[in-house]
């Protein structure tokens, strides 16, 4: 009678982590309850991190838009008061126009901060196409809101505000400080909201939520002037 013997090789403890990598399954046996907790609270630390850069450049985008949108009633009014036939305020805030422009865009001192100015402005040229492009869409979205606003006058009972008349300013005075006013509020709108102020949001959140947030701030500039009526604030906020 035979006697087999069999010699048994001895056998390693399986490797499941590498099994599992193999297989293309992801290890999740060393997730532990408290490094789920650990990153949860990471995340919300990063997020708390980036609230005061956002508030400290909207405060600052809202500052300017305001500052020179008051600079420019201050110089206009003292014009027509005692001078209306030399419109010399307007001028005198193309010059500041000027200033804040190059400023912004990176000119002059300090020159640690030059190339920082010049990325937040973000204004660069455009191909002709593009452009252009720009033009019909934003035409396209005036008309838009233009008929929304009717809309909305016969559907809600909005207080009218009396505009302003210039009757009795000369002829040239009024067309210049009716084109100087409305490349006030555009450019300090365009430079201080949508330049710098949604330049750092991209940074922090989503575009989508960067724009909703920076038309958020817009909104009650605009009601500076028109009123804090929650119609008009939704007008300005599309």
């Amino acid at each position: 009678m035979k006697t087999h013997i069999f010699v048994m090789s001895e056998q390693q403890p399986a490797d499941h982590t590498h099994i599992e990598e193999r297989a293309g399954v992801p290890n999740t046996s060393m997730d532990t309850p408290g490094e789920n907790n650990q990153g949860g609270m990471n995340r919300r630390r990063t997020l708390l991190a980036r609230i005061p850069a956002v508030v400290w450049s909207g405060i600052m985008a809202f500052f300017l838009a305001t500052s020179l949108g008051a600079i420019w009633t201050v110089l206009i009014t003292i014009n027509t008061v005692t001078s209306p036939a030399i419109p010399w305020a307007v001028a005198v805030m193309a010059l500041l126009l000027w200033v804040m422009w190059q400023y912004m865009g990176g000119r002059w001192w300090p020159r640690s901060t030059s190339q920082a100015r010049r990325r937040y402005m973000r204004a660069r040229r455009l191909p002709g196409q593009v452009f252009a492009w720009a033009v019909v869409a934003g035409l396209l979205s005036i008309m838009a809101l233009v008929g929304y606003w009717i809309v909305l006058l016969q559907l809600i009972k909005i207080p009218t505000r009396a505009a302003p008349s210039f009757s009795g300013y000369p002829l040239l005075t009024a067309i210049l400080a009716l084109m100087m006013a409305s490349l006030v509020s555009s450019l300090a709108e365009e430079v201080s909201f949508r330049g710098y102020f949604l330049g750092v949001l991209e940074q922090k959140v989503s575009g989508p939520v960067a724009i909703v947030i920076a038309a958020l701030l817009i909104s009650p500039g605009h009601s500076l002037t028109q009123g804090f009526l929650w119609p008009i604030m939704l007008w300005y906020f599309f």
